[in-house]
């Protein structure tokens, strides 16, 4: 499958090429094959699928690429990358080289503030995806996106006054 990665530019608009497939992210079965396919390794990687209204998939951004149990990202060069593509949603995806997908202490807290920081910018994070090589754990599918939402409405009601 060819799609497109997204780079950044501060002179011309981004424009997609016709022959980049646009395909629909609707849920995290519908991620996951393109997701181990740039994600798999023997170190941690961190991707941001950038979606459009309709989850058409713009573009998409490799991160970092960390240690074997650990990689650093940044809320702002994440949402700067969400602003400048022009995507109205986001899922967010590491890999773990080992085949333990449950999320970690760190992981819930970078979703939560992805989904403050999200809402603040109008572009919400929709799933948090965590893969490897035999399985995957999705914070929407397992119902863990709604309840952080649901956690966190008091913060967003003050951001948002």
């Amino acid at each position: 499958m060819l799609v497109r990665e997204i780079s950044l530019s501060y002179g011309k608009a981004l424009r997609v090429p016709s022959e980049v497939i646009k395909p629909k992210i609707g849920c995290a079965d519908d991620a996951v094959p393109f997701l181990r396919s740039v994600l798999l390794g023997p170190e941690e990687k961190f991707c941001v699928l950038y979606l459009m209204e309709d989850h058409k998939l713009i573009g998409y951004s490799i991160f970092q690429s960390g240690a074997t149990n650990m990689v650093w990202v940044s809320n702002g060069g994440i949402l700067r990358r969400a602003l400048l593509c022009g995507a109205s949603k986001m899922v967010v995806s590491h890999n773990h080289p080992t085949d333990e997908v449950d999320p970690s202490f760190q992981d819930k807290n970078l979703t939560k503030a992805l989904i403050v920081s999200g809402s603040v910018l109008g572009i919400p994070l929709v799933d948090h995806i965590i893969i490897s090589e035999n399985k995957y754990f999705s914070y929407a599918e397992t119902g863990r996106m709604r309840d952080l939402v649901n956690e966190l409405i008091p913060v967003n009601m003050a951001l948002h006054g």
